[in-house]
């Protein structure tokens, strides 16, 4: 499911209706509801008691029960941790919104769609690369909205060392690697870079990057250069909310 762009947020907000709006913000993290139906039944409360609250308007009561619906015919919890739903049967308005962050569990009924949430989860998004080493080979991925994005090297997707690293402890024979990570980050495709890998290997591409990535580079992980698709994307999470907090300090 793609994730929403500036110009769906402008639209959203751009709604106008004479019926309410209701927006769901939904946490669907695995670890914590590692059942199906113990994700039903979070949604279900919600909107029960939201729908208490708004018991003689039919529009929303049937708003509800299409947010009800969706979720428990089952949601895609692989990739995105939350999802943001926003719904007006008057207004044909039902959008779900994958979320990278947890998002704390409410539903609000509003005139426009409540979009103070979704902004304060994507202002804080982190466009995550990954510099992955070991003794022979690198690795350079993109982790973007829980999209894993493998970056081309010189012999393919993963760099011998006669293109991309010298031995543990020595200079790198070519700037191939550093000119990489510098490009991605100068393009704005990444926001922040992380190292994981021998700790010599690591420091040493980390002391050789331009001096301009080196305020985005965020120390190091621990993931090897095989990293599987969902240990990146949960490795990516982690990153941005450790940047998050860096920043409020």
């Amino acid at each position: 499911m793609p994730m929403i762009t500036d110009l769906e947020i402008r639209s959203l907000a751009a709604t106008r209706t004479i019926a309410p709006v209701t927006s769901c913000y939904l946490d669907v993290d695995g670890r914590l509801y590692p059942r199906q139906q113990d994700l039903n039944r979070t949604v279900s409360r919600l909107t029960r008691h939201a729908s208490q609250r708004v018991a003689q308007d039919r529009g929303v009561q049937a708003d509800l029960a299409r947010i009800t619906d969706y979720v428990r015919a089952g949601v895609d919890r692989s990739s995105n941790p939350g999802l943001a739903i926003f719904a007006c049967g008057a207004a044909e308005l039902f959008r779900v919104v994958p979320l990278p962050a947890r998002p704390t569990s409410r539903v609000v009924v509003a005139p426009s769609p409540a979009l103070g949430p979704l902004e304060a989860l994507l202002s804080g998004h982190q466009k995550v690369g990954f510099c992955l080493l070991d003794q022979q080979r690198a690795r350079v991925v993109v982790v973007d909205w829980g999209t894993v994005t493998e970056v081309p090297l010189p012999g393919g997707q993963f760099a011998d060392a006669d293109e991309a690293l010298a031995p543990a402890g020595r200079a790198m024979r070519s700037p191939v690697l550093r000119s990489t990570l510098n490009a991605l980050h100068r393009n704005g495709e990444v926001d922040c870079v992380v190292f994981g890998g021998p700790a010599a290997l690591c420091n040493e591409i980390d002391r050789q990057v331009h001096p301009y990535l080196g305020a985005a580079c965020y120390g190091r992980v621990p993931l090897g250069i095989t990293a599987t698709t969902e240990e990146l994307r949960r490795a990516a999470m982690g990153v941005a909310s450790d940047v998050a907090y860096r920043r409020r300090e």
